[in-house]
């Protein structure tokens, strides 16, 4: 298990706080706050509720909420999130568990998948296949969900659903090697160990047509930590992917 360090500063230290959002659940708090890395605005932070010696995130934790948002045919700004998939294997969320896309398609019989289009086949329809490619029977619906502009002021109870966006990717600090031979590999070592957090999607089934449609994305741990100093925040970083930041590059 990951004991969860740098990046970190001491909690009084977080400066110009936009929320503190209290999960007594897993026995922290999320802080919104500016981040330790330079330039970045404002960034997500974790640490230890008063009176809570240590704290266990598990793998496959849903921590928060992405952010609001609408679908849109194409993508709009930098944050957009795709709502597609090609393989079975990939993963969603599924009554609050990371599972494969199978999982829910298997556990609603006939179901099918908004945007896709779902293959069942074979003796009892044991064979599965998924696609995305748009055709005759299956309209070509919007898939890139775009989020609102970064909220500044919600409700208390509001602010979970809302704070993954302000989580910034720690693998990209001081990495420039974005075409280089093996930057891929490269920044995929340096999320594995600078970064806690993934985007998946969590779905949910729609009963008057028995379709699996998209409900939040989710900021979601992807291995166990644990938090073990009171009065240290940490910060929070949320693998983009490097194709993200080759994008960025392409529109500057």
């Amino acid at each position: 298990m990951r004991l969860l360090a740098e990046p970190c500063c001491a909690t009084n230290q977080l400066t110009d706080a936009l929320a503190r959002i209290p999960l007594p659940d897993l026995g922290i708090q999320l802080v919104i706050a500016q981040s330790l890395c330079e330039g970045a605005g404002n960034g997500l932070f974790a640490a230890l509720l008063d009176g809570t010696a240590e704290a266990t995130l598990p793998a496959g934790t849903p921590l928060c909420g992405l952010a609001e948002g609408a679908f849109a045919d194409a993508a709009e700004g930098d944050s957009a999130v795709p709502f597609a998939f090609t393989d079975l294997e990939q993963l969603v969320l599924h009554d609050g568990d990371l599972a494969p896309l199978e999982r829910p398609l298997r556990a609603a019989a006939d179901s099918t998948l908004y945007g896709h289009r779902v293959l069942r086949y074979g003796p009892n329809d044991s064979g599965l296949m998924i696609s995305a490619a748009p055709g005759p029977d299956l309209p070509n619906v919007p898939s890139m969900f775009v989020p609102s502009a970064r909220p500044t002021d919600l409700p208390a109870a509001a602010w979970r659903m809302q704070a993954g966006q302000f989580s910034n990717d720690l693998a990209f600090a001081g990495f420039d090697a974005l075409d280089g031979k093996g930057a891929y590999w490269e920044y995929e070592q340096a999320s594995a160990e600078r970064n806690l957090l993934s985007l998946f999607w969590s779905l949910e089934l729609d009963a008057s047509s028995n379709e699996w449609r998209p409900e939040r994305v989710w900021s979601v741990v992807t291995e166990d930590v644990r938090i073990g100093a009171a009065g240290v925040a940490h910060e929070l970083g949320t693998s983009y992917g490097i194709e993200y930041w080759r994008r960025r590059a392409i529109g500057r």
